[in-house]
């Protein structure tokens, strides 16, 4: 599923009962469930269970640049890499931790993001989570929109 259609699947979810609501796509940590993003239809957010963290995916052309989307005034970078077809950007805001990752795919027309938010408190218990979902973000760089 691409994120462009998981984000117009979420969105038709949103009113749907939670019992009929489809899983979310793979990527996505169990118990994880849609949260809807006012004013952007090109952004699906999920939330954790108990509601402190948050993992929000979206889409773009490639033309566009990431860099404001990786990185704010307000926050401090404590991590950042760079690769040929992805980048990364980590650290504080206030006391909650960000991650942020953006792969090329499709060819090199689309960027695929991520974005986990979650508090400075839980970094110990959100490690994996993060490891896993930024590692599988690969596994989409060939679920693109239909031409």
């Amino acid at each position: 599923m691409s994120i462009r259609t998981a984000v117009c699947a979420a969105l038709a979810l949103i009113a749907i009962p939670a019992a009929a609501q489809a899983a979310p796509p793979p990527i996505v940590p169990p118990g994880w469930v849609a949260e809807h993003v006012p004013g952007d239809r090109m952004i699906i957010r999920y939330v954790s269970p108990d509601r402190h963290a948050a993992l929000t995916l979206r889409d773009m052309p490639s033309e566009r640049e990431v860099s404001g989307l990786l990185h704010r005034p307000d926050e401090s970078v404590t991590y950042r890499q760079r690769g040929r077809s992805w980048t990364v950007v980590s650290g504080y805001r206030g006391d909650q931790i960000y991650y942020r990752r953006a792969n090329l795919a499709c060819g090199g027309e689309r960027w695929h993001l991520i974005e986990l938010n979650y508090p400075a408190a839980d970094k110990r218990r959100m490690d994996a989570t993060v490891t896993y979902i930024s590692h599988h973000l690969a596994r989409y760089r060939d679920v693109c929109p239909d031409r």
